[in-house]
């Protein structure tokens, strides 16, 4: 275990000092077969109301970790739903003579998949080898390896009619300077798509924090709305979708006047004191989802909803038999402290498995039940909101 060099940070936005500290816990990350511990904090902005993690890992250790394959996962054809809505939204309020699609972030190109079907002209850079190789492989798109940055900038000579930053800019320490940058791959004229979580709507039944060390800026519509104004963009569309925490936003790249800030400070303190509160008192539900004999069991998943699952103390009283995951990438890697395992290690095994995913909860479970019948199994939730398929899918 390594506790990580950390910075502390201005105010993303506004660039203020001022906050309120309201949410504090320590994050752990493993990548690349080492842990990675910092002690974080989730503030508020006293000047806008911002909420952002603080303080950082710096930024070798951020690049360190999305740089990792094991923090790439692929978007599954269960996903494409989703994507479909995403470019739904921005065709029905962009014009009609766009021709071409930039993806920040790409994944493994499924999204520009989409795009393409529809008659644009496609590509995109993601910092993932596996997620550059699989959109070549299964989709025929050739995007380049990397961040998107100013060296990545300053090389680019096209410039494109749609730049999509879809759940990405909850990641990026410098918002501002970051969608400038957008600008300058943007035609004049043209449009900027930007879809995040929805911090004034954070959900608290899932093991995952909300507040999680994956997001490093959590957004608001208001927040969205200052940083356009920052930036002197207008915005052409807003949506917010009811059933799922996710605010959906259309930027114009030409310029704007400027507003005053919006300060959302005592809205938003309040907003994460109530989700600390219906957190814990969701994992304090959970227990009963185990039977009070289980004396032993196999977690099924070696990610982030894993490591946040051996935080809560959930499992302190039960052994861990072993950890095992479905991504053959991950296996015989050290995960918790344990290899990482095939699932096929279950024939002839009767310990039960506790499936540690969220979004994925279902698929494992019919998994499970196809292949090994015999397998007690421990589901932690009776629904699932999923990010990625954007329909509520119960138990």
């Amino acid at each position: 275990m390594r506790t990580v060099a950390v910075r502390f940070v201005k105010c993303p936005v506004c660039r203020s000092t001022d906050h309120d500290s309201v949410y504090e816990r320590d994050f752990r990350v493993w990548s690349r077969d080492r842990l990675f511990v910092w002690p974080a904090q989730q503030v508020v902005c006293k000047r806008c109301g911002m909420i952002f993690t603080n303080p950082q890992p710096t930024s070798a250790t951020l690049k360190d970790f999305y740089e990792s394959d094991l923090a790439y996962q692929s978007d599954d054809d269960s996903s494409r739903y989703f994507r479909h809505q995403q470019l739904e939204f921005i065709r029905s309020h962009a014009s009609k003579d766009c021709r071409s699609v930039f993806d920040i972030g790409a994944s493994n190109g499924a999204f520009l998949d989409i795009a393409k079907s529809k008659g644009y002209v496609v590509t995109g850079v993601e910092p993932s080898s596996a997620g550059v190789q699989e959109a070549e492989r299964k989709f025929g798109i050739r995007m380049a390896e990397g961040f998107f940055d100013r060296k990545f900038v300053g090389s680019c000579k096209d410039r494109y009619d749609i730049v999509t930053i879809r759940h990405v800019l909850e990641h990026i320490r410098n918002p501002v300077p970051f969608l400038r940058l957008a600008t300058k791959i943007t035609a004049r004229g043209k449009y900027i798509f930007i879809e995040v979580p929805d911090a004034s709507r954070p959900f608290a039944e899932n093991i995952a924090d909300f507040f999680s060390h994956q997001h490093i800026l959590h957004y608001t519509e208001g927040s969205l709305r200052n940083i356009a104004s920052q930036l002197r963009l207008p915005i052409v569309a807003v949506q917010k979708l009811e059933e799922i925490p996710i605010i959906r936003l259309l930027l114009k790249n030409e310029y704007n006047q400027r507003f005053p800030l919006t300060n959302e400070h005592r809205t938003n303190v309040k907003v994460v004191k109530a989700y600390k509160l219906r957190r814990m008192e969701f994992i304090c539900s959970l227990r009963t989802r185990i039977d009070p004999g289980t004396k032993k069991l196999i977690l099924y998943g070696a990610g982030m909803h894993t490591t946040q699952l051996l935080q809560t103390g959930l499992l302190e009283d039960i052994e861990i038999d072993c950890i095992m995951d479905s991504n053959a990438q991950k296996h015989g890697t050290v995960f918790e402290g344990f290899e990482v395992q095939s699932p096929r290690i279950l024939e002839g095994r009767r310990t039960p498995v506790l499936i540690s995913s969220y979004d994925s909860q279902d698929d494992i479970s019919r998994y499970l039940t196809a292949n090994f019948p015999h397998v007690p199994q421990i589901r932690l939730y009776d629904s699932v909101i999923s990010y990625d398929r954007g329909k509520r899918s119960r138990a």
